[in-house]
């Protein structure tokens, strides 16, 4: 590539939106620089949350800009079902620049999903707020539908399945190894005499009762069941026995195997990580309104207890009961080949299990719904103390706020205590059931026994199956029961992932502003055409060398007739009125007014945190606006990984040490911080070290708190009163200093500030709001832009 292609590459804005209505999505590809010149990038998919095939359909191209051309389409295909998904998003970079440069690398694209959880079906229930009437039947196999259609899921569980009824098949083997074992291994062993060194502990029995035990051995050699009457080694005693021990670890040794190989496919880890992805990124996509009233404790229960419950103690509960209802089957087709009687009480036990439930199910839903608001309360309630202790302790009120919370306490007790009661009862039913069947079918077995009717391997195999499937059908009344609790957490996830959220909102806004913004480009470059025009526009940028390359520098940030009304009760404010702004990028702007004139209210709708009631914000749609609060806040991490939060997977040499630290020593950090950012960086602090947190002035959390901004080095940076907590002259000049140098230079500390270094950047615009005085350390808002 030649020293003078100065052509840049980019896409029109860092994120699109698509709905599945469409079927496909324009992505706009901009070339800024001169036009006469030829180039082309290759554009290609990149999965992030959304996968190709599945949500959208891949694509890998070159796109290809004429001599004279300044716009390209990509179109990306968007796949559609009438199935729930979450709102993904998928990647679309631009690499291999051919006359040309990139600008960004890339953009994201998120497909907005209009399908309702778990299923379309219950669309009205949600729309006129009526779950309390919809069935939990309803809504567990509404679940069950929405992860059966999750990418993979249908051949986890196909295999998950098959190798259920492996371990049915073996459970069927191990029954009739046992019936060989006795009837014909144990008989023959006896007609060999290997049997006689018993004879002297049996001196005790009666002459009859011995008779007895021998002939039903000598009837049990009539029949082996499946594996026959003779030897399975022809004329070698110890080397058949050798063989049924095999086909007893054989076998148990390939499932071991098996269960390894279900436990690595990871469908409930898959299906958990699903769930709480999803209900994490509609959290953070609910209106503002929307959101006050959702708790972060009701987040965190769902995310771990909740859907961990639903999945392992629902959905895969489904694998394990399919696997005892197998065996119960299997045990009756030996029951009815060798003694029909015994089939009985296995047929009668589902139907019993079933009436039970039903009788049960009111006192299990209410036990239920008692425990979870109970385990709510309690988790609100530490979470309440732990982020209001300040206040508490100020106020002395720690013994009331224990007394407070001891009392939470008790009711969480109480409420797990009834349920342990209930539980008590419920995993009684089938023991009783299973003891009084193994106490009568030992009256009727013996009885057959002595009238001919079985053979002693058929009643010993029996009466174990008695024993062991009775567990089985314990624990699959357990799993029962576990399901029914585990489903009632559906009607809460489906409440919390319906609710409403900005996606719509935002995606309306971005097509206008791509609209206006694909108007207002073409215009200016349209004027550059124009006799006179560009060395007018160049003198009002700076550089009319490269003009082409910086006309969406010249595209105002407009605000027209902007209303903002705030509803409290019936009672309506009027913060703001028919306000209309016209600002230009590369400036530090400031809006002067009074107390409670709606200064904020301005800079939270360019920012995009408020919506006007009223009016239209138009913001280029390539600039990334920051919004940098009054009010400093950290996360529970290094002070480096706080210092570097905005920079983006694009461009991390924007968090290079060396300007990190520049940055930090132009806003005169401490010497104390400075020493903890060296150690960071030589990673002599864990990452999630916040032990410094505690010792911050206010000072210094203010100086983070602007640092940080700088460092992610937005396009426009919108100042709420960031002198605040500054008190020294000094510091304020500091501050003052580095806004004018971020303008000044389009961006802050960064490698190289020659003239034709920063004339290649994007513009900078700082805004804020003035209340009297002059622009220094009065300013109380700035936007910079």
């Amino acid at each position: 590539m030649s020293d003078d292609d100065d052509d840049l590459v980019r896409f029109a804005t860092n994120i699109f939106y698509a709905t599945e209505e469409q079927d496909e999505v324009e992505l706009v590809v901009l070339r800024s620089g001169e036009p006469s010149n030829a180039c082309r990038v290759r554009c290609f998919t990149q999965d992030l949350s959304g996968q190709a095939g599945f949500r959208y359909g891949s694509i890998d191209q070159y796109v290809e800009f004429a001599s004279g051309q300044s716009e390209a389409v990509v179109r990306v295909p968007i796949l559609r079902d009438s199935s729930w998904h979450t709102c993904e998003e998928f990647a679309v970079k631009l690499s291999d620049p051919q006359d040309c440069h990139i600008r960004g690398g890339g953009c994201r694209v998120k497909i907005i999903d209009q399908d309702y959880f778990p299923d379309n079906s219950l669309e009205q229930f949600i729309l006129l707020n009526e779950l309390d009437v919809v069935s939990r039947w309803t809504f567990a196999s509404a679940f069950v539908r929405l992860c059966w259609n999750q990418a993979e899921v249908p051949w986890k569980a196909s295999v998950s399945v098959v190798i259920s009824v492996m371990h049915n098949a073996y459970f069927l083997l191990t029954i009739y190894l046992k019936v060989y074992l006795i009837n014909v291994l144990l008989a023959k062993a006896a007609e060999a005499g290997k049997l006689h060194g018993h004879e002297g502990s049996q001196g005790s029995e009666t002459v009859s009762e011995r008779r007895l035990s021998f002939e039903g051995i000598d009837r049990g050699t009539e029949s082996g069941g499946l594996f026959g009457e003779e030897l399975l080694v022809p004329g070698n005693l110890e080397a058949t026995a050798l063989v049924v021990g095999m086909c007893y670890v054989i076998p148990f040794a390939i499932l071991h195997i098996l269960d390894l190989v279900r436990a690595k496919l990871g469908l409930a880890g898959a299906l958990k990580t699903m769930l709480m992805s999803a209900l994490f990124r509609r959290f953070m996509s609910y209106k503002s309104q929307v959101r006050q009233h959702v708790s972060d404790a009701e987040i965190s229960m769902m995310c771990i207890r909740d859907i961990p419950e639903l999945i392992s103690g629902g959905v895969m509960s489904i694998f394990k009961l399919v696997e005892i209802l197998c065996q119960i089957l299997v045990t009756m087709v030996f029951l009815f080949m060798e003694d029909q009687l015994a089939i009985v009480p296995f047929a009668v036990y589902p139907v019993l299990a079933v009436i039970w439930m039903a009788i049960r199910r009111g006192t299990l839903r209410e036990v239920q719904d008692a425990k979870v608001k109970a385990a709510n309360d309690l988790v609100r309630g530490v979470h309440q103390a732990c982020m209001n202790f300040g206040m508490i302790l100020d106020y002395r009120k720690r013994s009331k706020a224990v007394d407070r919370f001891s009392a939470t306490a008790m009711k969480y007790r109480k409420a797990t205590g009834a349920g342990a009661l209930v539980d008590i009862n419920n995993g009684r039913f089938f023991p009783w059931l299973t003891t009084l069947s193994m106490a009568a079918y030992a009256v009727i077995g013996v009885q057959q026994l002595q009238e001919g009717l079985t053979n002693v391997g058929t009643f010993v195999a029996t009466f174990g199956i008695f024993h062991e499937v009775g567990h089985e059908l314990e624990a699959g009344y357990e799993i029962m029961i576990e399901m029914f609790q585990a489903f009632h957490a559906v009607k809460q996830l489906t409440y919390m992932l319906n609710l409403e959220t900005d996606d719509s909102d935002r995606m309306a806004d971005s097509r206008r502003r791509l609209q206006i913004g694909g108007e207002m480009r073409r215009k200016k470059l349209k004027e550059l055409q124009e006799p006179g025009k560009t060395k007018d526009l160049g003198r009002l940028i700076g550089d009319a060398q490269n003009l082409y390359q910086m006309v969406d520098d010249l595209l105002d940030i407009q605000l027209s007739n902007l209303t903002y009304v705030l509803n409290e009760g019936s009672k309506e404010i009027k913060i703001l009125d028919q306000v209309s702004l016209e600002l230009k990028q590369g400036k530090i702007i400031t809006i002067a007014s009074g107390e409670r004139q709606g200064k904020s209210t301005v800079l939270q709708i360019i920012a995009g945190k408020l919506k006007p009631t009223a009016g239209h914000v138009f913001i280029p749609p390539h600039l990334q606006v920051l919004q940098v609060e009054d009010t400093p806040s950290f996360l529970p991490e290094s002070l480096k990984r706080n210092l570097i939060f905005g920079v983006g997977d694009d461009d991390l040499s924007l968090a290079s040490y060396e300007r990190v630290k520049n940055i930090c020593e132009k806003l005169k950090f401490s010497d104390k911080l400075m020493r903890r950012l060296d150690q960071d960086w030589e990673n002599l602090n864990k990452e999630d070290d916040d032990s410094w947190i505690s010792s911050l002035t206010s000072t210094d959390q203010m100086q983070i708190h602007l640092a940080r901004a700088f460092i992610s080095n937005p396009h426009v940076l919108v100042l709420h009163k960031p002198f605040m907590r500054f008190y020294n002259h000094t510091m304020q000049e500091a501050v003052m200093t580095a806004i004018q140098d971020f303008v000044n230079f389009r961006g802050l500390a960064l490698a190289a500030n020659k003239p034709e270094d920063v004339a290649g950047r994007r513009a900078r615009t700082v805004r804020g709001v003035v209340c009297g005085g002059d622009a220094d350390g009065s300013v109380e808002w700035l936007v910079i832009v």
